[in-house]
């Protein structure tokens, strides 16, 4: 039998790790783009597409265009099967695709959809998230007093939620467009 040396077994463990981490990757890859192409359910389909686009999509490189076409194809199947939270999140990533690319008519034509279906089915997370998200159009517009109107709404929610983060970022964006105007 080999004895190693305790460094070298923990390089050793470590790269065992660092292997089996890109191993689960790759698959999950392969996995959920499987599982978005030719599941049977309309459902999961819809799932894997988002955790898809989540992973992979929206922290890679890859072009806003790319990114909508799978969107805009979730949104779709969403849609014709009524899965709520398929609405809410495709077309809350749909807005925040369109705000990237400085549509503001679209960005907001899709986050009034998230933000409709999430306060139906009462996800405030969602509601919080659409927005903000709308506040963030109005703000890139110039428009501080719309801005702040959804800024805050955002940020109401958010208090109710306990989510700190958020709810610096909102004090702060409504104390600049106040600043503004």
């Amino acid at each position: 039998m080999i004895k190693l040396k305790p460094i070298r077994l923990k390089y050793l463990l470590l790269l065992v790790g660092l292997f089996s981490i890109n191993l689960l990757n790759a698959q999950s890859y392969g996995f959920l783009k499987n599982k978005w192409l030719n599941d049977k359910s309309d459902t999961a389909r819809i799932n894997a597409g988002l955790r898809l686009h989540e992973k992979y999509y929206y922290q890679s490189n890859d072009s806003l265009q790319s990114e909508n076409q799978l969107l805009t194809r979730i949104y779709s199947l969403s849609v014709k099967t009524k899965y709520s939270l398929g609405i809410i999140e495709s077309s809350f990533y749909l807005g925040n695709n369109f705000t990237s690319q400085i549509v503001p008519k679209k960005a907001i034509e899709y986050y009034y959809i998230s933000l409709k279906e999430s306060e139906k089915t009462e996800n405030d997370k969602f509601v919080a998230q659409t927005k903000m998200g709308i506040g963030i159009v109005y703000f890139i517009q110039s428009n501080w007093t719309k801005a702040i109107d959804f800024f805050k709404g955002s940020l109401l929610i958010n208090r109710k939620l306990n989510d700190l983060k958020s709810m610096s970022t909102q004090q702060y964006l409504i104390g600049y467009s106040l600043i503004a105007l």
